[in-house]
């Protein structure tokens, strides 16, 4: 219990100063909050994004890319050549592409994905609708779905906000925070991991009749299902403080 009651106040002090902080300077001409305005799977023609999208680029290197999940970027630009980094789960993916009169066109996992930086006006050159860069494309045809039937909740499941005594952490300010990251996977023996961004994660057995997670340190905490593929997990502490976190399922498991 010790290390959840420190993370709730850790939690805590993040919620006061996260939307207290602002970052202002000159226009440089390559930061700043770029709009997804079209994806193309494959080396296909450009259509309407699926989700509303976007990365923004920050002066220090880092940002933030959201396809739907907000999580850390870390960019590299040589010349028109754009290379970033990004993790999920511990896994570090890539995104490489271009960035030119203020569209970005970035390729990842064979979907490529073009960009406008807010403010500018779309280029002549990119109202067609050809991606200028290949995808990397990845044969999935052989995976197999041997999920167990009565593994229901059986996934892997990405934060989606934390409530912590009613003040609430979301989108891209779970970023901010150094949360994005956080995760929970339940595999089909109904036990499981859970993990906040940057710390080893705990192991725990669910009980879904009780509505626990027990974990291998004895804490027991109560989770709810808040509708189809949402899962909401509750710490107390013993100062009677509550840190409710809000998971979305994002992968089923496939055994």
């Amino acid at each position: 219990m010790k290390k959840f009651t420190a993370k709730i106040i850790c939690v805590l002090l993040i919620a006061a100063l996260a939307f207290g902080l602002c970052a202002c300077g000159e226009d440089d001409g390559i930061t700043g909050k770029y709009i997804c305005i079209g994806e193309s799977w494959f080396g296909e023609e450009f259509s309407e994004p699926s989700s509303e999208g976007y990365i923004q680029l920050k002066k220090n290197g880092s940002g933030k890319y959201n396809t739907g999940l907000s999580l850390k970027l870390n960019w590299e630009l040589n010349g028109e050549d754009f290379d970033g980094t990004y993790s999920v789960l511990g896994f570090e993916c890539e995104l490489d592409g271009i960035l030119k009169d203020g569209v970005l066109e970035v390729s990842d996992s064979g979907t490529i994905r073009r960009y406008l930086r807010e403010g500018a006006e779309l280029p002549s050159w990119a109202e067609a609708n050809v991606p200028l860069i290949t995808a990397d494309v990845t044969d999935n045809t052989d995976v197999t779905d041997n999920t167990p039937e009565d593994a229901r909740l059986m996934g892997f499941y990405a934060i989606k906000s934390i409530d912590v005594d009613g003040s609430f952490i979301e989108g891209d300010d779970l970023i901010d925070a150094e949360l994005s990251a956080t995760f929970m996977r339940i595999d089909s023996d109904n036990t499981g991991e859970l993990g906040f961004e940057g710390e080893e994660p705990d192991s725990f057995v669910l009980d879904e009749e009780a509505g626990t997670l027990t974990f291998d340190d004895g804490t027991v905490v109560s989770f709810y299902e808040e509708g189809e593929g949402i899962i909401k997990v509750v710490f107390v502490d013993d100062n009677g403080s509550t840190m409710t976190i809000y998971f979305e399922l994002e992968t089923e498991a496939v055994g």
